[in-house]
């Protein structure tokens, strides 16, 4: 059914004059999103089937459901020698010791927050998960549940036209806001809602975080591993993507991070826990392709298990039992601009159509454009000096592009023309943190060409462009190609 409507919200897109791309990425998004939530659903199901009528939540289990879920953790856990292994008690003794305060469960709990305060991404995965929250508690559980308590949290919601319903499919029901962070960048936030009926908050949080599991519920992924395993509530994964055409392929590394969260739960729930997603940047897991574009993506998944009828704890079946889940993804943008710089205005009708082809793709994306004239700036035409305008242009980038917010800048000749308006520039800026400036191969004899480029407004860049623009002082009286000669002499003097 939500093919249907996606199919439907498709069109729409298209007639407000969306960009194919984007259009393309949130189909992808959201049929993604609930075809992932729909397999949890199923795995969790399936693995706790054999269990029949007996649940798992964090604070019980009786010993008839900690033997069929055994049965169906030992389905996925390797063999190990028989004398490492240790000796179990007979099952009277697991009864009894179930009657103790302290337990054991069969996923374990995730009561206490077990990654060390000294860990690296400790302030990163504390902040998140109490962002994560605040985002996800914006009127959310108001739209699960009218006139519940946590209509205290609805510091905005659907009321008030922040959250716009997008799809719904029977329980499922997701919604999208605009939204920017700090510096003005847009994350554009999607949320799903959904309830499940037989289905606890920590078995289905437990198969969502799981490493174990992903690759049988997320049909997204062509491969994924663990990076590092910082504590058994944090690890550190390392995602490929199946490629969405016309898209890049895509990888993700993210930090992964579980925890209770009971002070936030409904009134008459039993518990809630959140598992937050964050990518981070390091320097031993490079790309693997490429033309691989590592997303920038924020996940979180709330749960929280509602008791029905009224019974007891010793008394519930899975019928008494209903999981609510919250699905928010964030996915923020780098910063980039377009910039051109020209000479002056004279001849410009001579790549006018060109440009109008730059100045429609940046509206249509919402790219700042910066477009110089020099000769029009006094300021800049005293303080780059150089004779040939082809220097002279890099001397001005490395002059504005500290006074430009943008993290990313797209240099390109004012006669380059937009052929395909459906690629966005992200596409093409590089995840490694080391790299800061990106050239192309011409496609007739693959030397690097000068007349385009991507750079990162940085310091490191600067010093670059200010070495590119001087070269014109050090060419050689014979033929030598501008700054296109000159920018393979300068990578050779980077290189030596």
């Amino acid at each position: 059914m939500y093919r249907e409507q996606m199919a439907s919200i498709r069109r729409e897109l298209q007639q407000i004059g969306v960009p194919q791309a984007k259009i393309l990425s949130i189909n992808a998004t959201h049929v993604a999103m609930l075809d992932n939530i729909n397999q949890i659903i199923q795995l969790a199901k399936n693995e706790t089937s054999d269990c029949g009528d007996e649940w798992h939540d964090a604070d019980e289990h009786s010993s008839l459901s900690l033997d069929s879920a055994e049965e169906a953790t030992e389905r996925r856990t390797p063999p190990f020698n028989k004398e490492e292994v240790e000796v179990i008690p007979p099952p009277q003794q697991v009864v009894e010791v179930q009657m103790e305060p302290k337990r054991t469960l069969l996923f374990g709990d995730y009561d206490n927050i077990l990654i060390p305060k000294t860990h690296e991404y400790y302030d990163l995965v504390d902040q998140l998960a109490k962002e994560q929250l605040r985002l996800v508690l914006i009127s959310t559980f108001c739209i699960l549940f009218e006139g519940s308590i946590l209509c205290r949290y609805a510091l905005a919601g659907v009321e008030d036209n922040v959250w716009t319903l997008f799809a719904e499919d029977g329980a499922m029901k997701m919604y999208t806001r605009e939204e920017t962070a700090e510096g003005g960048l847009p994350v554009d936030p999607l949320k799903a809602v959904h309830q499940v009926q037989g289905v606890t908050a920590l078995e289905y949080m437990h198969y969502f975080y799981d490493d174990k599991y992903k690759m049988d519920w997320d049909h997204t992924l062509n491969g994924m591993n663990v990076v590092e395993r910082i504590s058994r509530d944090t690890m550190v994964l390392h995602q490929k993507h199946k490629t969405v055409w016309p898209a890049a392929p895509r990888e993700s590394l993210f930090v992964s991070h579980i925890r209770r969260v009971d002070d936030l739960k409904t009134e008459g729930a039993y518990d809630l826990y959140i598992v937050c997603n964050k990518d981070v940047s390091r320097t031993d897991v490079p790309v693997t392709s490429s033309s691989g574009v590592r997303v920038g993506l924020t996940v979180s998944m709330i749960c929280e298990t509602v008791v029905k009828n009224g019974k007891a704890l010793g008394e519930l079946s899975r019928d008494d039992v209903q999981c609510n889940i919250i699905y928010v993804s964030q996915d923020v943008k780098k910063s980039v601009a377009i910039v051109v710089v020209v000479q002056n205005d004279h001849n410009k009708e001579q790549y006018q159509q060109a440009q109008d082809t730059i100045e429609c793709y940046a509206v249509h994306h919402k790219y700042p454009f910066h477009y110089v004239n020099v000769e029009s700036n006094a300021t800049l035409s005293s303080t780059c000096l150089q004779k040939d305008f082809m220097f002279q242009r890099h001397c001005v980038v490395a002059e504005l592009m500290s006074s430009w917010p943008e993290e990313w800048l797209l240099f390109l000749d004012a006669d380059m023309a937009v052929i395909n308006p459906n690629h966005l520039i992200e596409e093409y800026i590089p995840s490694d943190p080391d790299i800061h400036i990106v050239f192309y191969k011409r496609i007739f004899n693959h030397e690097v060409m000068a007349g385009s480029y991507l750079i990162r407004n940085s310091g490191l860049s600067r010093k670059f462009l200010i070495h590119w623009s001087l070269y014109e002082f050090s060419l050689p009286k014979s033929f030598h190609g501008s700054d296109n000669g000159a920018i393979h002499g300068l990578q050779l003097i980077i290189i030596l």
